[in-house]
């Protein structure tokens, strides 16, 4: 908190610039000035807790905003993610159905089914005994190196904004103030 004297001796401008020394003035109906307690007034107390009111509800609206923005966000990540996974078990039906007809796929792919379900790469297999006979056709790989790694991003939980404001308020007093003193408050 910042105090600086008006035109009048009696009174000095008081700055606050955040919630905490607003809180701190209104629990203790005081302010401290020049190593003096004022004592607040009713009028000042009542203009100070609607600053406070103020403050609470412009940083409540931040955080919804900010909260809305995250929430959007990580909704699109996990629209993402399903994207990925229903296309990768496209992928891996396809390389089942390949195999069952008895074509020819890449180690890999066949690696990758496996990996996903053992049980369905063995009826896959024993499809593919009942078909050896037919032609075989040979693929190229559905699954690419980069398929299968994650860029999974770490988030530290939310970050909000800070609330800038300045509540300067009138304090009646009887000892002058220094001007531009900066207390605790």
């Amino acid at each position: 908190m910042k105090i600086n004297p008006t035109e009048h001796s009696s009174t000095a401008t008081a700055i606050f610039t955040n919630s905490a020394q607003i809180t701190r003035a209104l629990n203790k109906g005081s302010v401290e000035i020049n190593g003096d307690t004022v004592e607040l007034s009713e009028e000042a107390m009542q203009a100070l807790a609607k600053a406070q009111k103020e403050a609470d509800e412009k940083r409540e609206s931040i955080m919804t905003q900010t909260l809305a923005e995250q929430n959007a966000a990580v909704a699109k990540q996990q629209a993402e993610a399903c994207e990925d996974y229903y296309t990768s078990q496209g992928k891996l039906m396809e390389i089942a159905r390949r195999i069952a007809k008895g074509d020819i796929v890449p180690f890999s792919d066949e690696q990758k089914l496996m990996e996903f379900s053992n049980d369905l790469y063995q009826m896959a297999k024993q499809a593919a005994l009942l078909n050896r006979e037919k032609e075989r056709k040979k693929h190229d790989a559905l699954f690419k190196k980069e398929d299968g790694q994650n860029d999974s991003s770490t988030s530290d939980g939310p970050s909000f904004p800070s609330v800038d404001y300045e509540v300067k308020l009138e304090i009646p007093m009887d000892v002058p103030a220094e001007s531009g003193t900066d207390t605790d408050g």
